[in-house]
Protein backbone atom coordinates (compact mmCIF):
# COMPACT_ATOMS: atom_id res chain seq x y z
CA UNK A 1 0.00 0.00 0.00
CA UNK A 2 1.50 3.73 -1.17
CA UNK A 3 2.67 5.54 2.20
CA UNK A 4 0.17 7.94 1.61
CA UNK A 5 -2.62 6.15 2.05
CA UNK A 6 -1.39 4.79 5.90
CA UNK A 7 -2.58 7.99 7.41
CA UNK A 8 -5.50 7.81 5.47
CA UNK A 9 -6.33 4.88 6.99
CA UNK A 10 -5.66 5.40 10.71
CA UNK A 11 -7.90 8.46 10.13
CA UNK A 12 -10.92 6.23 9.31
CA UNK A 13 -10.36 3.66 11.53
CA UNK A 14 -10.57 6.04 14.66
CA UNK A 15 -13.59 7.86 12.62
CA UNK A 16 -15.18 4.26 12.85
CA UNK A 17 -14.02 3.42 16.71
CA UNK A 18 -15.42 6.36 17.69
CA UNK A 19 -18.75 5.84 15.81
CA UNK A 20 -18.92 2.33 17.56
CA UNK A 21 -18.00 4.09 21.13
CA UNK A 22 -20.76 6.29 20.78
CA UNK A 23 -23.05 3.57 19.57
CA UNK A 24 -21.95 1.43 22.66
CA UNK A 25 -22.78 4.65 24.66
CA UNK A 26 -26.17 4.48 22.82
CA UNK A 27 -26.67 0.71 23.56
CA UNK A 28 -26.27 1.41 27.20
CA UNK A 29 -28.27 4.46 27.55
CA UNK A 30 -30.51 4.16 25.08
CA UNK A 31 -32.21 7.44 26.24
CA UNK A 32 -29.32 9.71 26.16
CA UNK A 33 -30.36 11.52 22.63
CA UNK A 34 -33.74 12.17 24.25
CA UNK A 35 -32.04 13.22 27.17
CA UNK A 36 -30.60 15.77 25.50
CA UNK A 37 -32.89 17.03 22.53
CA UNK A 38 -36.19 17.11 24.87
CA UNK A 39 -35.70 20.77 25.53
CA UNK A 40 -36.88 21.65 22.13
CA UNK A 41 -40.41 20.31 23.41
CA UNK A 42 -42.94 22.78 24.84
CA UNK A 43 -44.12 19.67 26.51
CA UNK A 44 -41.26 16.84 27.12
CA UNK A 45 -43.31 14.61 28.56
CA UNK A 46 -46.30 14.37 25.98
CA UNK A 47 -43.99 13.79 23.23
CA UNK A 48 -41.52 11.46 25.28
CA UNK A 49 -40.62 7.95 23.24
CA UNK A 50 -42.23 4.93 24.67
CA UNK A 51 -40.74 2.21 26.00
CA UNK A 52 -40.50 0.28 22.90
CA UNK A 53 -38.64 2.54 20.78
CA UNK A 54 -35.81 3.02 23.64
CA UNK A 55 -35.30 -0.97 22.92
CA UNK A 56 -35.72 -0.99 19.27
CA UNK A 57 -32.81 1.84 19.52
CA UNK A 58 -31.00 -0.18 22.18
CA UNK A 59 -31.18 -3.15 19.53
CA UNK A 60 -30.27 -1.07 16.64
CA UNK A 61 -27.39 0.50 18.41
CA UNK A 62 -25.78 -2.82 19.33
CA UNK A 63 -26.02 -3.64 15.36
CA UNK A 64 -24.41 -0.21 14.54
CA UNK A 65 -21.97 -1.53 17.09
CA UNK A 66 -20.78 -4.52 16.04
CA UNK A 67 -20.35 -3.45 12.48
CA UNK A 68 -18.62 0.11 13.25
CA UNK A 69 -16.10 -1.91 15.22
CA UNK A 70 -15.66 -4.77 12.63
CA UNK A 71 -15.10 -2.07 10.08
CA UNK A 72 -12.50 -0.45 12.29
CA UNK A 73 -10.70 -3.55 12.82
CA UNK A 74 -10.68 -4.06 9.27
CA UNK A 75 -9.65 -1.15 8.33
CA UNK A 76 -6.90 -0.90 10.85
CA UNK A 77 -5.51 -4.46 9.86
CA UNK A 78 -5.45 -2.92 6.21
CA UNK A 79 -3.49 -0.15 7.25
Amino acid sequence: MPEGFAALTTVLAVLLGLLALFNAVQAVHPRLTWELSKWRYRDPAAVEPSRAVFRLRRVAAVVRFALFLAAAVLVAGIG
